[in-house]
Formats: structure tokens, C-alpha cells, sequence
């Protein structure tokens, strides 16, 4: 609330709101909160919280052997590797957020060569996955980096353990 993040304040209530904790208890700590955030973000904050039942519902990863998994390997231009993930986590966030199909997607860089990333991604399914690269966030994160990326790979992968449920 008090960084006035618009599209991370929507999920943070979202995900309190799949932990229990209802729209007037969330209310009630914005308000117990107003003296010190001041009037416009707790404004902003209780807006979103009147529209909560119009937020999306965070989806659990339920894995299937249906789940499309994949490791997406990207090598970025070193000079421009703050830009890119900027456009990274943005794409993501946005992807977890509106997207139910979406149920993982984990990206980490090597230490010894933060240029060199991977996201771990799974989907619900291959139409899920369609979906997903035809949305708008996705598309611009694609069109942003075009030119940041030196060398991409796409790996499909096979769980050893479907079932197993991700914490």
C-alpha cells in the first residue's frame, strides 16, 4: 500500500484473501495503518479491497501428467541485464497473477554469470501454454528483450515425480 503498486497490492489481497482473511479484517488494518501511510494510498488500498470479489483467485499448482514443463535457458547481453529484468519480472508477475493455466514459472541466474538464466515454467497443460504466449504481457516482454538476448533454449521436460505437489 504504502509503495502505491497497483498490480502487487491486487495480488497481495488476493492471496490474504485465499489465506482466510476476509476483505473487512484487511479494511480494518489499512485504516489502523491511514495516520502513518497517509490518505491516498490507504484510499487507493481500499478500493481494490472493495472490488475483491472481482480479483482473480490464485490458483493452486495442482501437477498432472498433463502439466507442460519446460526449462527456458536465456543467455542476456550483460550491459542490458538490469533493463531485462525489469521486463522479466513484470512478464511474470503479471503471468501468475492472470493467468490460472499458469501454475510455475521460477526464474534464477548462475552466480558466477548472472546474464546466464533459467526459468523453470509449467503450465496446466500445452493449451494453457498457447494461451499463454498469445497474452498482451507476455508479448511485450518478448518484443522488450528481443534484441537483450544473446542465445535462447527451450528444454521440454518430464517430471520424475508428477504428482508431487510444489510448496
Amino acid at each position: 500500500t504504502t509503495l502505491e503498486a497497483d498490480g502487487l497490492l491486487r495480488s497481495h489481497v488476493s492471496g490474504n484473501l485465499e489465506l482466510g482473511n476476509t476483505p473487512e479484517i484487511l479494511a480494518a488494518a489499512v485504516i489502523q495503518c491511514m495516520p502513518y501511510i497517509g490518505l491516498p494510498p490507504a484510499a487507493k488500498a481500499l478500493d481494490v479491497l472493495k472490488s475483491a470479489d472481482q480479483l482473480p483467485k490464485p490458483v493452486q499448482a495442482s501437477p498432472s501428467r498433463d502439466n507442460k514443463v519446460r526449462l527456458s535457458r536465456i543467455t542476456v547481453d550483460p550491459e542490458r541485464l538490469a533493463e531485462y529484468n525489469v521486463y522479466l519480472e513484470e512478464e511474470i508477475e503479471a503471468s501468475m497473477r492472470l493467468e490460472p493455466g499458469v501454475l510455475a514459472l521460477y526464474a534464477v541466474a548462475d552466480k558466477e554469470r548472472p546474464n546466464e538464466i533459467t526459468i523453470l515454467e509449467i503450465y496446466a497443460d500445452e493449451a494453457a501454454y498457447q494461451t499463454h504466449i498469445a497474452t498482451p504481457h507476455f508479448r511485450k516482454y518478448k518484443q522488450g528483450t528481443l534484441d537483450m538476448v544473446q542465445s535462447l533454449s527451450l528444454v521440454d521436460t518430464r517430471p520424475l515425480i508428477p504428482g508431487l505437489k510444489i510448496k
